[in-house]
């Protein structure tokens, strides 16, 4: 691995992202409510979404 692959890879690794589009937001802040407030549905919820979170940690 040269200088400007460890550079390319610094890059992003550190770098940024431009910030989503506000309906994309809204869109998303619904379905996480729609998944958790109704007791029933995150009963079912709870286990996919707690693996899915896990697994972005690997």
């Amino acid at each position: 691995m040269n200088s400007t692959e460890l550079g390319d890879l610094w890059d992003r690794l550190t770098g940024t992202q431009s910030a989503p589009e506000q309906w994309l937001v809204v869109v998303t802040a619904a379905l996480a409510l729609i998944a958790v407030v109704p007791n029933p549905i995150w009963r079912l919820a709870r286990n996919t979404i707690t693996i899915a979170h896990e697994g972005g940690h690997g």
